[in-house]
């Protein structure tokens, strides 16, 4: 025989056999696992009048190391609410977060009368789960932030998803989303100023248990484009032939995000231009090297973008007459 079946037919025996000398019943029920296997052994159960409020309250703990000494159950007795446990009153049990944010929803019942009166079942609640799904950490963005979340509960209560960050008045929930069922994705989108940010979601369901993804993520926004100070060459005067070598030097920064790429752009006299990456040098400035191959003016520019994508160009001031 089941284990909760055995202890039923055993509180069966002792409400027809102890006398009735009171109106007032023990309270007792089971209470299964959570669905994610959390055992609801060691977990809190309240017992209250709603009529009264939870303020006055009797609470037992599941399981042998509760009143009830039996894997699973838990046993209340009624006459220690200070108010409404008597015959034809409603009473309500549920699992109370005591830490670790398992709840249930409650059972109600109607006093019937004296010796033990079973509750319908509770089922220890799963609380929800929610993944960052996108920006990757520190990753850099520009432009409208879309912050992507998912969120699962294995009850089919989720209620909501919020998104948190440290900009604006400091760590806080900015946006809420409702939801509900068992899987929902999330995005949200925030128009933020230049600056490094933490970010996360919390999911939550209906019995108000809620969760924060495993770790914050970090960003960095940058809307600014890079700064290019200086193109120089280190020819300035007529050359003579079509063979001669000038080096181009590009000095750009990038407060933010970083330079990603700079590219040196060398224009012949039919103003085709020829492009060639950045090698650094130093700190901030950028070469590459170009053969003027033909007579004429030639001119010459800079073009650079950071990892957020925003992008600069420059054309120098110099120019170089080949003859």
């Amino acid at each position: 025989m089941f284990r909760y079946e055995r202890y039923i037919l055993c509180l069966s025996i002792m409400i027809f056999v102890m006398p009735l000398v009171s109106s007032i019943p023990f309270i007792f029920g089971i209470t299964n696992d959570a669905l994610d296997s959390t055992t609801a052994e060691g977990h809190t159960v309240m017992l209250w009048n709603p009529v009264f409020g939870e303020s006055d309250n009797v609470t037992d703990i599941i399981g042998p190391s509760g009143n009830s000494g039996t894997n699973n159950v838990y046993m209340i007795d009624c006459a220690l609410l200070a108010n409404g446990c008597n015959v034809g009153s409603e009473i309500r049990v549920k699992v109370i977060n005591t830490g670790d944010n398992y709840v249930s929803n409650f059972s109600s019942a109607i006093i019937s009368g004296a010796g033990f009166q079973q509750m319908t079942n509770l089922t220890l609640n799963s609380p929800p789960n929610v993944i960052l799904s996108a920006p990757i950490n520190y990753a850099n963005v520009s432009g409208i932030v879309s912050f992507m979340c998912n969120a699962t509960d294995l009850d089919n209560n989720l209620a909501n998803v919020n998104l948190y960050g440290n900009w604006s008045i400091g760590w806080h929930s900015n946006l809420t989303t409702n939801i509900g069922g068992g899987s929902a994705n999330v995005t949200f989108y925030q128009n933020l100023s230049d600056g490094r940010y933490i970010w996360s979601c919390m999911a939550g369901d209906n019995l108000s248990a809620s969760k924060f993804a495993s770790s914050n993520r970090t960003i960095i926004v940058d809307n600014t484009d890079p700064l290019i100070t200086s193109i120089v060459a280190n020819l300035s005067y007529p050359v003579c032939g079509q063979t001669q070598q000038v080096r181009i030097n590009c000095t750009v920064s990038d407060a933010l995000s970083g330079i990603f790429n700079v590219t040196l752009h060398a224009y012949n006299p039919q103003n085709i231009s020829f492009n060639q990456q950045g090698l650094i040098v130093l700190p901030e400035t950028y070469y590459s090297d170009f053969v003027l191959n033909e007579t004429g003016l030639w001119r010459f520019g800079c073009t650079a973008s950071d990892f957020a994508d925003n992008f600069a160009n420059l054309n120098s001031s110099e120019q170089i007459y080949v003859y």
